[in-house]
């Protein structure tokens, strides 16, 4: 690279990486914005949000798959955590799914 002169970056995610923004998209479809407001004006934690994300697998998305983990990176938890924020969750549920999906448990 000359002196001076700064590279593009490609921020274009690969074809794994849309496959789960997509997939945590969908997920998140059956919770619609009534349910996070619920979540928020009770101050109740999203249960069932949290078994969906659960059964899906991806509470351990940045754990190692010797530990129960999917073993991806924290780029791809964060495609996910933008995902659930996105859908509405706002920041309800990131919070919880982060600890989870870095290894700590409810």
């Amino acid at each position: 690279m000359e002196r001076g002169k700064a590279r593009a970056m490609d921020f274009t995610f690969s074809a794994d990486q849309q496959e789960i923004r997509d997939t945590i998209l969908k997920g998140c479809a059956a919770y619609d914005d009534d349910y996070w407001l619920e979540r928020d004006r009770e101050s109740t934690f999203p249960e069932h949000f949290y078994r969906t994300m659960a059964d899906e697998g991806w509470l351990g998305i940045a754990m190692p798959v010797e530990y129960g983990g999917a073993g991806l990176g924290i780029t791809e938890a964060s495609i996910m955590m933008q995902a659930i924020a996105e859908s509405g969750a706002g920041m309800t549920a990131p919070p919880r799914s982060t600890s989870t999906s870095l290894g700590f448990s409810r």
